[in-house]
């Protein structure tokens, strides 16, 4: 009984933890849009680059937050599976694009092979989780 309450608390400092964590990454996130959006002046070429990296990796650490969030849910037997009928074209396409500017940076080339139109009934968090790690 005492490991079972122990074990819940662990899950609920973590969800508070990631909580904390998400709420900076939002307002960088915002800020970031605004720069690259012009919405503070025109940036050069570099700065927008820098900008650009940035704004990845901000979108990256909440992505990873969010999958900690969803195994902590998995574990704890709060995920809630949500099935729906998904584009495996559409989702392969997002994930390779979020991944983009860091698979630039380390020159790697993604080849996908997949027939067009192939739908699946899936959720497409837990699916796309899968194929980001």
């Amino acid at each position: 009984m005492k490991e079972k309450r122990n074990e819940k608390n662990q899950v609920e400092f973590m969800e508070m933890a990631i909580h904390e964590l998400r709420t900076p990454l939002t307002v960088m996130n915002l800020k970031t849009e605004m720069l690259l959006s012009g919405f503070e002046g025109k940036l050069s070429k570099e700065q927008k680059g820098a900008i650009t990296d940035i704004d990845y990796y901000i979108k990256r650490m909440t992505a990873i937050l969010s999958s900690i969030l969803s195994v902590l849910r998995i574990d704890g037997n709060a995920y809630r599976f949500e099935p729906e009928m998904v584009s495996l074209e559409t989702l392969l396409q997002e994930v390779i694009q979020e991944h983009e500017p860091l698979a630039k940076e380390k020159k790697i080339v993604f080849e996908t092979e997949i027939e067009h139109g192939l739908v699946t009934e899936c959720d497409p968090k837990f699916l796309k989780i899968i194929l980001e790690n």
